[in-house]
C-alpha cells in the first residue's frame, strides 16, 4: 500500500454486512444494479477521455458544452458508505430517499474537464500534446453527423457535451469534508 492511500476501516465489511441483511431480496438486487450502472458510468467517461487522447493531435469541442460534475469511484463509495452508517447507526431506522442526485465535487465545463485530464497525464504522455479547440457548435455537429450513420449511440454521446449535466448535491456537502479537486487521483 502506498504511502498516499489510506488504510480500509476494518469496520467497512461489518457495516457492509449489517447494510446488505436489513434489505429485501428487491431492494439488494436493486443495490447491485445501481452500483453497476454507476460505477460503470463514472469510469467509462473518464477512462475513455483518457485513453483517447494520446492518439489525438488536435480534439475539436463545440464552442458551448455543458457543466459536468464528475465524480470519482471513491466519492462515490463515501457518500455510499455515509448512508449506510446513517441507517445503522440510528436506533430508528431513518427513511432514506430513493434517488439522490449526486455529484462530483467540483463544477466543469467540458473543455475543462479534459484539460484537467490531460494536465493530470505523466509529463511523458502524448496525451499531454492533444491541442483543444473550439469550432462552432452548428459546425461541431454538422461535421459529427456521419457518426450517426455509423452509431446513434456514438453520436447520442456527442450530443451529450453541450447537455448540462450538473447541478447536483456534490459528495463533500454530503460528507462534510473540503472539496476535492478535479481529477482525484488515481485515476484508474
Amino acid at each position: 500500500m502506498s504511502a498516499t492511500q489510506a488504510a480500509p476501516d476494518p469496520r467497512l465489511r461489518t457495516l457492509l454486512h449489517q447494510l446488505w441483511t436489513h434489505l429485501g431480496r428487491r431492494r439488494r438486487l436493486q443495490l447491485l444494479a445501481l452500483l453497476v450502472v454507476m460505477l460503470a458510468s463514472s469510469v467509462a467517461e473518464v477512462l475513455s477521455l483518457a485513453a483517447v487522447l494520446p492518439f489525438l493531435a488536435v480534439l475539436p469541442l463545440p464552442a458551448n458544452t455543458g457543466l459536468r460534475q464528475p465524480i470519482h469511484a471513491t466519492q462515490l463509495a463515501g457518500v455510499a458508505l455515509h448512508f449506510a452508517n446513517c441507517f445503522l447507526s440510528s436506533p430508528i431506522r431513518q427513511s432514506l430517499p430513493d434517488r439522490i442526485a449526486l455529484g462530483g465535487d467540483t463544477t466543469l465545463t467540458y473543455y475543462e474537464m479534459i484539460n484537467a485530464l490531460q494536465q493530470a497525464q505523466p509529463l511523458s504522455d502524448s496525451a499531454r500534446c492533444c491541442c483543444l479547440f473550439f469550432i462552432p457548435n452548428r459546425l461541431f455537429f454538422f461535421l459529427a453527423a456521419p457518426v450517426l450513420l455509423l452509431s446513434p449511440r456514438a453520436f447520442e454521446a456527442l450530443l451529450r457535451m453541450c447537455a448540462d449535466l450538473s447541478g447536483f448535491t456534490s459528495s463533500d456537502q454530503i460528507l462534510g469534508v473540503d472539496p476535492k479537486p478535479f481529477p482525484v487521483l488515481p485515476l484508474a
